[in-house]
């Protein structure tokens, strides 16, 4: 007897899910499964219509299709990393879906149906739930619907070897060295601001991945090797910028490197670039704690230092730093989460007020004991923000909002001076710094980045 025919469908319920779409083309493509594309209209509309449109979807594709029949159902929260065959997956089973890790009930964006009665009963009672749900407070991605459904269990591998369904914004930093079927991008687990752009950019690095039978992140930008771990560019002008970072970050590190680099040329602006702690820290603590000990250093030869971390790009090479001051004698950003503000970029003046302050840092700091991790203790941010609530707050430093300056992915848009690369694993930080920094280049086609060292 022949297999049973595999259909699938894709059903998009917001815009921009093209990625999404491609990887799921591709998948067909391969085992040489009938696809079709669902795209709801109004993609702005309520979870709950959304997901009543979803399940009709799927509760006609079952009408049309003959029993037996295996529907593959895919939304743009899903994408197949390790590319099985459905029927191989499903088995015998006339359903199939997997554990949500976090929730712990089915996460619906991919599952598996045999056409039949069992499946046509299965999603009429999906409807009926749905029909009852509020439309204010239904969750999209909680998947109450599902609610008692038999799941694969998250941790029973596949093969041995292939997470069932792996959320991507939990786990997402143990690729590749872990696998999946499907990854699931389903945003209510996410510990940071959800990125849609940056979802889009990784699935888009998958499908280019799958196409060539690569790995992931098989392209990223090697690290330099044989630099000095000190360098200044165009020094001993009033402003500089000050870059620091640690051997183990310089994948993505050295693309922030140029462009602040290149920022510092257009401007005249001297750039301090230390690519490892000091020779007495090293081995004791973790590079973000050093800052207060390097802008009290260099803050002694300038008149203004900004303070970057090795995660942000500038964006508008054009806009000057004194746009950010607002004839002020420090630039602070509110942070995307709940600190005061981020302290991954920061501008201080030589004043006696930004040292006494920097002192302040420097003292809390070094009482601290551990120091070894970036968030250990409450990482340096805690203790830049002590200071700041201990010296005054807004009434002494007032700080700015989080889109003019120092800026989450997720607060993108065509205006951006500088985005802040935060939260994200260091290769998919890597990967969309890269994405980022080719298009600021190609923007500022005739100012390319930086690719010359530092003159000292």
């Amino acid at each position: 007897m022949s297999p049973a025919p595999v259909r699938f469908h894709s059903i998009l319920l917001r815009a921009g899910a093209e990625a999404f779409a491609d990887n799921h083309r591709a998948y067909c493509a391969r085992w040489g499964y009938a696809h079709r594309l669902h795209a709801i209209g109004t993609p702005h509309n309520s979870a709950r219509t959304l997901l009543v449109y979803k399940y009709s979807v799927v509760s006609a594709a079952l009408a049309d299709a003959p029993d037996g029949t295996l529907l593959v159902f895919a939304d743009d929260d899903a994408a197949f990393l390790a590319p099985l065959p459905a029927p191989s997956v499903i088995g015998d089973a006339t359903h199939w879906i997997a554990e949500n890790e976090h929730h712990h009930r089915p996460e619906g964006s991919c599952f598996m149906l045999r056409a039949g009665p069992e499946a046509t009963a299965l999603v009429a009672s999906v409807l009926d739930r749905l029909r009852i749900a509020p439309d204010a407070g239904t969750d999209r991605w909680a998947h109450r619907e599902l609610e008692g459904l038999a799941a694969h269990p998250h941790h029973q591998l596949i093969d041995g070897r292939h997470y069932p369904n792996l959320l991507f914004a939990r786990f997402g930093h143990y690729l590749p060295e872990v696998s999946a079927f499907v990854l699931s991008f389903n945003p209510a687990v996410h510990i940071d601001v959800q990125d849609m752009r940056v979802r889009g950019l990784f699935v888009a690095h998958l499908n280019a991945v799958l196409a060539r039978d690569g790995q992931l992140y098989d392209d990223l930008p090697p690290a330099p090797t044989s630099q000095p771990d000190y360098e200044v560019r165009n020094p001993g002008r009033p402003v500089a910028l000050l870059t620091s970072y640690t051997p183990s970050i310089a994948g993505y590190a050295t693309l922030s490197e140029r462009n602040i680099a290149a920022y510092a040329d257009h401007h005249g602006h001297t750039h301090h670039v230390y690519r490892d702690l000091p020779a007495d820290l090293r081995g004791r603590v973790a590079g973000n704690w050093i800052k207060p000990r390097l802008l009290l250093k260099h803050l002694a030869e300038h008149e203004q230092v900004a303070w970057v971390d090795a995660d942000i790009l500038i964006h508008d090479r054009a806009r000057p730093l004194a746009s950010l001051l607002r004839g002020r004698p420090v630039a602070l950003a509110r942070d995307v989460s709940g600190y005061e503000f981020n302290s991954g970029f920061m501008v201080f003046s030589n004043t006696p007020a930004c040292i006494a302050y920097l002192q302040r840092v420097q003292a809390l700091i070094d009482a601290v004991q551990d120091k070894r991790g970036v968030y250990a203790s409450g990482g340096d941010q805690a203790f830049f923000v002590a200071a700041w609530a201990e010296a005054g707050g807004d009434a002494a430093m007032p700080r700015s909002d989080g889109v003019s300056f120092n800026s989450h992915p997720a607060l993108y848009d065509g205006d951006s001076f500088m985005l802040h690369y935060m939260g994200y694993p260091d290769r998919l930080r890597t990967l969309v710094m890269q994405h980022d920094a080719q298009r600021i280049a190609h923007r500022h086609a005739g100012t390319p980045d930086a690719a010359t060292p530092p003159n000292g």
